[in-house]
């Protein structure tokens, strides 16, 4: 198993889950940070909002299944790269809402963690791609993966999630002890 195969599985993994749980959710959370990135959201924007989850999870077929992995790559990795853009400047602006990242499985506002995160995820898809005429398994399709294969890619993405979760009850916990106690930072 290579690096490259287990980060373009990583990359379907995620764009999987996200689209999932993004359908689930009410897009509302994604609006609201349009606004404060864009200053005002049109009727392209709710429709591109409500267009992401179903095209995240084609996507993330894409990358599982092997199919023409080079172009899927490129548009996850350029997905990748327009998120992280749209929450530096969210930032910059002072949006203090939630992060809406990877499907928005928490209410914990925009923070650094998520730009390294994703910072994470780009570096893997351009390795991925790089290696893709040098190591031929990276174009292996999911159900030639062999079963060793799969766990690492499990746990890899269980590794990376739980620590992207516990820095979120962390900071969670540490918010309301400050609140608490009336401090401020």
């Amino acid at each position: 198993m290579t690096f490259a195969l287990t980060s373009r599985l990583m990359l379907a993994e995620l764009f999987l889950i996200s689209g999932t749980v993004k359908i689930m959710r009410s897009p509302s959370g994604h609006l609201a940070m349009l606004r404060v990135v864009f200053g005002t959201v049109g009727p392209w924007a709710q429709r591109l909002v409500r267009l992401l989850p179903s095209f995240e999870l084609i996507l993330g077929l894409w990358l599982s299944i092997g199919f023409a992995v080079p172009g899927a790559v490129i548009i996850a990795v350029g997905l990748l790269v327009v998120f992280t853009l749209v929450l530096l400047d969210a930032m910059r602006k002072g949006y203090a809402g939630p992060c809406m990242c990877f499907g928005a499985t928490s209410n914990a506002p925009i923070s650094m963690i998520n730009i390294a995160l994703n910072t994470i995820f780009i570096a893997g898809g351009l390795f991925s791609l790089s290696q893709c005429k040098r190591d031929l398994s990276v174009l292996k399709p999911v159900w030639q993966v062999t079963v060793t294969e799969a766990v690492v890619v499990m746990l890899s993405s269980l590794t990376l999630g739980s620590v992207y979760m516990l820095y979120r009850e962390t900071e969670g916990f540490i918010r309301e002890i400050r609140r608490s106690t009336g401090q401020s930072r």
